[in-house]
């Protein structure tokens, strides 16, 4: 059953005897408790940094319009990452994204450094085809852009497979604290009780190495079973 954001608020506040969240209660204002769930949301990104989890992958479609080569990627944001693929004919990973405008014969492109994009962009400004390279742009902030090259002649539709984190909750908002948490929530709540008696001093020395390889193993553990459930390459055939 999925854990809300009041839920795991609530866990980790009831471990550590502070006040918990009413049930009534439809956005907190408690300063204490909105602290609580500041570290909450920094714990909940390192999880979603650690693994690409199957909770956060979504396949999304981009449309250059024209013979523009980028476009926003609405659904994304500035922590979002394409999904890679071991490849054993190439010997390497390549990125799950496909130029499928012919949706009967989806083209696969392959990835470039940004910057080595843009310079191929600038040294053949004229050059326009159907693209055959892609790079990610997070350079304005919390926005993530699809950059292509070559410039594509006209209208193209790009499909990516990215790992999308969830956006950061806040207690105050009604909707975000029914929110339910996407990524596995037993290393979030181990975290966010380290993190609260550490802010209290209560959590030092031993007892917070001992804490840290309790949240460690906890996200070992979690990988380990979404890794087991989503299977790997020794399922692909030969």
């Amino acid at each position: 059953m999925a854990v809300t954001f009041k839920q795991l608020l609530n866990r980790a506040l009831r471990i550590t005897g502070e006040d918990e969240i009413a049930d009534a209660t439809d956005a907190v204002t408690d300063k204490q408790q909105l602290i609580v769930a500041e570290m909450c949301n920094q714990i909940k990104e390192e999880v979603e940094a650690a693994h690409n989890w199957r909770a956060l992958r979504q396949t999304v479609t981009v449309a250059l319009t024209g013979s523009d080569p980028n476009a926003v990627i609405t659904e994304a944001n500035e922590r979002s990452r394409v999904v890679r693929l071991m490849e054993p004919h190439y010997g390497r990973e390549v990125p799950l994204v496909w130029d499928i405008t012919d949706s009967s014969n989806p083209t696969p492109l392959w990835e470039l450094d940004l910057p080595e994009l843009l310079r191929r962009r600038e040294m053949n400004p004229d050059t326009e085809n159907d693209p055959g390279w892609f790079a990610l742009d997070n350079s304005s902030g919390d926005v993530l852009n699809l950059e292509v090259y070559p410039t594509p002649t006209g209208s193209r539709t790009i499909k990516l497979m990215l790992i999308i984190p969830q956006a950061r909750l806040d207690a105050a908002d009604t909707d975000d604290l029914v929110t339910a948490i996407k990524v596995p929530t037993r290393p979030i709540e181990l975290g966010l009780i380290r993190y609260i008696l550490e802010e209290r001093g209560e959590e030092l020395g031993i007892n917070s190495q001992f804490s840290e390889e309790k949240e460690g193993k906890a996200i070992r553990d979690a990988v380990s079973l979404d890794l087991a459930e989503q299977g790997d390459m020794s399922l692909v055939p030969e």
